[in-house]
């Protein structure tokens, strides 16, 4: 089965009060595919690099890396149907986003319902001959992923591969804006806001659909 990944852009994040401007509050990156927990490594470390089952990568803070889960695969009906469904449930009140969402004033940048009505929609045209409907079919997944992409740039940073010359999708990311704010320090000495934020995102992962959770 598939596994989630949180990762908050910053931990000095702050609960309480009114809700902040969307522009100020907290970057969230919702990670499925990956183990849920990500390890520090040393760049140049050969059997890591080699690996076919580890996703390695550098940042301004280092070098990481973390498990691709063997039982995450996108490509099924059953999977593409329930990444849909958490687009949608991004959308709503209950979820732990920032209020602008719930209000239509901003729209999640949600890959797999932008996938569906580009499906739907009949944009794939010329590009592709072949007579393809939603949820797309296993045989054609990676090639209409692959010409969505092409189209849809920004997405291309929403999906990753298992290695560069890889069709398996190794993970599939949303980056979305939550309800809290982002200052200087404050959540180091308020732990108790920390685990409420944290809880209001395990909460909402307990309701997604099984196969996405």
């Amino acid at each position: 089965g598939a596994n989630t990944l949180v990762r908050f852009e910053s931990i000095n994040s702050v609960t309480g009060g009114a809700e902040p401007r969307f522009i100020d509050s907290e970057l969230c990156h919702l990670v499925w595919g990956l183990a849920d927990s990500l390890e520090t490594v040393e760049i140049e470390d050969a059997e890591l690099e080699s690996a076919d089952d580890v996703l390695l990568w550098a940042s301004k803070q280092g070098a990481y890396y973390a498990d691709i889960l063997d039982g995450f695969r996108p490509e099924t009906a059953a999977a593409q149907i329930e990444f849909e469904r958490i687009c949608d449930l991004l959308a709503l009140p209950s979820s732990p986003l920032h209020s602008s969402y719930h209000n239509r004033e901003e729209t999640p940048p949600c890959l797999f319902k932008e996938l569906k009505e580009f499906v739907v929609s009949g944009r794939l045209g010329k590009d592709y001959r072949q007579n393809v409907s939603w949820p797309i079919e296993e045989e054609h997944f990676h090639h209409v992923l692959w010409l969505f992409l092409r189209y849809h740039t920004s997405f291309r940073s929403h999906v990753g591969y298992a290695g560069a010359n890889s069709s398996r999708i190794a993970w599939i990311s949303v980056s979305v804006r939550s309800k809290y704010a982002v200052t200087q320090g404050q959540m180091i000495s308020k732990p108790a806001d920390m685990d409420e934020y944290v809880d209001s995102w395990n909460s909402w992962f307990h309701e997604l659909p099984v196969l996405v959770r």
